[in-house]
């Protein structure tokens, strides 16, 4: 036989009033909690260096004399940092306009990977929440560099990528990159070139590094407007239903 429920044992039913009060800070409580969610989106791109909060700067001219594959060095701040690649050879500084003829600033102390030496790392003893600086293949022509941001375990933050092309202008034109993240939480960041129309790709150099503090402000994906939207259309309709039932 079906059970069947009885309105003798049914729960006295909540007035009208107190059910869409109740349905009111329910839609409330659900909207305030997806304000507060933090965006997703760890890294940001940067693509003006003025627009970075920098709070501290590395240096070539403090590298040691003969730094080979893999070196430490202070930064201005005096944050010590390693500096490393994939590749065997030997990293060197060079000056533009004098032992490398690029499109870099005259006078810019820069740091030459040495050759075909692969993911240049730099690995700060401390977190940080952003980074930029310019770089330039060895052979003239386009290229396509990245700069990679990973956390304390290792996990991939996010990258940017861009384009840029190789001269001699000596104009300051180098491809600068830089990113941002929400907050202060990137262990090291990679540089590397993906695409040179001529030479190898893993042949480059960069100029002094800007390490930056996190983003002022963390704005939200339009995945979490859409949830707000949601919490709102809901509220909205739970009301309007038990308004017509007064």
């Amino acid at each position: 036989m079906p059970m069947v429920c009885s309105n003798e044992y049914a729960p006295a039913a909540l007035p009208v009033n107190s059910m869409k009060n109740k349905l009111q800070l329910l839609a409330a409580a659900a909207l305030v909690s997806l304000l507060t969610l933090p965006a997703t989106a760890q890294i940001t791109a940067v693509s003006d260096p003025l627009t970075l909060n920098v709070t501290d700067t590395i240096q070539w001219t403090a590298t040691p004399g003969s730094p080979g594959a893999n070196f430490d060095i202070l930064s201005t701040g005096g944050l010590n940092t390693n500096v490393s690649h994939t590749g065997s050879g030997a990293f060197e500084v060079r000056t533009q306009g004098s032992s490398w003829f690029g499109c870099f600033l005259p006078g810019e102390t820069l740091l030459w990977n040495g050759g075909e030496n692969g993911v240049l790392t730099i690995d700060p003893d401390g977190l940080i929440g952003g980074a930029g600086l310019n770089i330039q293949a060895n052979y003239f022509g386009s290229y396509t560099a990245r700069i990679s941001a990973f956390d304390s375990i290792g996990g991939l933050l996010g990258s940017v990528t861009g384009s840029g092309f190789s001269s001699s202008n000596g104009d300051g034109s180098a491809l600068f990159l830089g990113f941002a993240s929400t907050s202060v939480n990137v262990d090291k960041f990679s540089i590397e070139l993906t695409a040179a129309s001529n030479g190898v790709p893993g042949d480059f150099a960069i100029n002094g590094v800007m390490l930056a503090d996190s983003m002022v402000s963390a704005v939200p994906e339009p995945s979490t407007y859409g949830l707000i939207g949601a919490a709102l259309a809901v509220g909205l309709v739970a009301f309007r239903r038990f308004r017509r039932k007064a």
